[in-house]
């Protein structure tokens, strides 16, 4: 039993990691109960204007699933949630939470 869940996290994460995108714990965890991955890429990728290797985590599900369409600079983002994890930048991190979740 342990090692099929085993089995069939790592097809979620290759499937994501295949196109570029690393999932969280928190996502993971949601897409054991989805049966469309397919469904959920394409939900990501009409969402964000991006090419480049992207971090899915619970967050910025939230504001993909919250917008249409985002177009932010997601090194920044996740730059500014670096700094926020390390204990620098409190004040701005959550004033760019805010800003996205309004």
């Amino acid at each position: 039993m342990e090692l099929e869940t085993v089995s069939e996290e790592k097809k979620i994460v290759n499937f994501f990691l295949n196109k570029n995108i690393l999932i969280s714990y928190d996502i993971l965890q949601i897409l054991k109960e989805k049966a469309d991955l397919d469904g959920f890429y394409k939900t990501i990728i009409e969402g964000i204007r991006s090419t480049d290797f992207l971090f899915l985590n619970k967050d910025l599900n939230n504001i993909i699933n919250m917008y249409k369409s985002i177009d932010i600079n997601w090194f920044d983002l996740e730059k500014s949630r670096v700094l926020f994890e390390k204990g620098k930048n409190k004040k701005r991190r959550k004033s760019e939470n805010n800003h996205l979740l309004q």
